[in-house]
């Protein structure tokens, strides 16, 4: 079965390990919710991604629109190829860019 995880590694900083898929994601929305509340802006490691698809890019685009809407930060690290792929033939790349950290 698969399954998205949250390990936070210190504060505002939170490592994903997992499958990022259209089978994961409604359940990672619904437990993000414990990790981005709070003032302060977070960190989202993607270095434990195995696989990701559009529903992937689309959990990554509701936590910027969240994040912005409250005048947080968010910097996604560690992109997958995969996504990085999917964000531009999306026409997300540039939006994703601009947040996205080596």
């Amino acid at each position: 079965m698969s399954s998205l995880s949250f390990i936070v590694e210190e504060d505002h900083h939170i490592v994903l390990k997992g499958d990022m898929t259209f089978v994961t994601v409604g359940d990672a929305l619904q437990e993000s919710y414990n990790y981005f509340s709070g003032d302060e802006g977070l960190r989202v490691d993607l270095r434990g991604v195995r696989r990701v698809d559009s529903a992937g890019l689309a959990l990554l685009i509701e936590w910027l629109r969240r994040m912005r809407g409250e005048q947080r930060e968010v910097q996604f690290m560690n992109f997958p190829d995969r996504l990085e792929g999917l964000a531009q033939v999306s026409g997300v790349g540039e939006i994703l860019n601009d947040i996205t950290c080596t």
